[in-house]
């Protein structure tokens, strides 16, 4: 028996009532991982995807095999404040590409997860970031209207083949920005990263760090 996840997102008042939802789905599964709203009502929302996915009438394809779990692309989509969808953006790759939480400061969008053998972002005219074997933390910035600013990862491209369970990763969980518009990021490493630098463990880390 197949199990099929759907991501939904719910509005709701201050009193807990429930407003409109919006669903995200298509005949694979599709999960929500992140959302945000700005001062304007807009929604931001992040999560990853398998095979065709239509957003509210705007279809975006994964570039993996839809049947493999192990092969996942990233969306970022925007929504107005009654639902309408305004625009949606993908990262791809033949590996597994995913967020973990994203943020929304002024006219830009911070969004942090992690990647793994080569990720393109949607909109970028740069060579796409390569993790290799591994799985790299990666931070990427949009503007409110969609258009790709700059993607960078944490970690090494590594060598030999991806196997389950790879303990040879870097993986990016949190973010936040001050008033000054520097960036504050968490997350966990395996071995060695050049952040300070500092040298990890056998098993795993945590990192914090700013841009």
């Amino acid at each position: 028996m197949s199990i099929l996840s759907i991501g939904v997102i719910l509005s709701m008042s201050a009193s807990a009532e429930a407003g409109f939802p919006i669903r995200i789905g298509g005949a694979n599964s599709d999960y929500g991982e992140a959302v945000a709203v700005d001062s304007a009502g807009y929604i931001y929302a992040a999560g990853y995807f398998q095979g065709t996915v239509n957003f509210g009438g705007i279809e975006k394809t994964a570039s993996g095999d839809a049947d493999n779990s192990a092969e996942v692309d990233v969306f970022l989509v925007k929504y107005s404040p009654i639902g309408d969808v305004k625009w949606v953006r993908t990262i791809s790759g033949a590996g597994t590409q995913m967020p973990h939480s994203l943020v929304v400061s002024g006219k830009n969008i911070y969004m942090i997860g992690n990647i793994a053998d080569i990720a393109t972002f949607e909109g970028s005219d740069n060579p796409p970031l390569n993790a290799g074997a591994g799985r790299n933390a990666f931070v990427c910035k949009y503007d409110t209207d969609g258009n790709f600013v700059w993607a960078f990862q944490l970690g090494d491209e590594e060598s030999g083949e991806l196997i389950a369970d790879d303990d040879r990763f870097e993986d990016g969980f949190d973010l936040t920005t001050d008033s000054a518009g520097n960036i504050y990021i968490t997350g966990t490493f395996n071995g060695t990263i050049d952040l300070d630098p500092s040298d990890g463990n056998d098993s795993s880390d945590t990192f914090t760090s700013n841009s």
